[in-house]
């Protein structure tokens, strides 16, 4: 597979972004959605970083895997149904609950709450040595914000 690069309109469009900090502290509070998604990551280093994920509804809907990094997301708002390896194998995660995602490992999620939203926290590290593969972004709808409502407050 061929690498892809990104550009910053695509990014910018699904709303991948980078809210960081000096010292490291974050917040989780973030914009809820009307439309597509967003990627905020909220820490980084060279081996690891820490991104809030909001869905308006849908989600990864794709199989596939990360080959330079194992992760793991944590549902912070709503309910993700993942598919691990096959279509068959179903883990529902409900808030608070979460998935150990190793490089290389294929799956898909989507947001299966009855109000369709979803947010996740969802931590990487990078496998040192190793090129990630970039991914097709055009699949993914333009983001739209809900405007003035915003996790965690407007989510319980």
């Amino acid at each position: 597979m061929a690498t892809q690069v990104w550009s910053a309109e695509d990014l910018a469009r699904i709303g991948t972004t980078e809210t960081l900090t000096e010292d490291g502290v974050f917040s989780l509070r973030t914009e809820l959605l009307q439309q597509g998604i967003t990627t905020d990551t909220r820490a980084k280093t060279d081996h690891l970083r820490v991104t809030i994920k909001v869905y308006a509804d849908g989600g990864e809907n794709l199989m596939h895997s990360h080959n330079a990094e194992d992760h793991a997301f944590v549902v912070l708002s709503g309910q993700a149904t993942f598919r691990v390896g096959t279509e068959d194998n179903v883990k529902v995660l409900n808030q608070w609950e979460g998935i150990m995602l190793p490089k290389d490992t294929e799956y898909l999620f989507e947001s299966t709450a009855p109000e369709g939203r979803l947010v996740m926290l969802r931590i990487g590290a990078k496998i040192p040595g190793i090129t990630p593969i970039q991914k097709d972004l055009s699949f993914i709808p333009d983001r739209i914000p809900l405007e003035g409502k915003f996790f965690p407050e407007d989510c319980f």
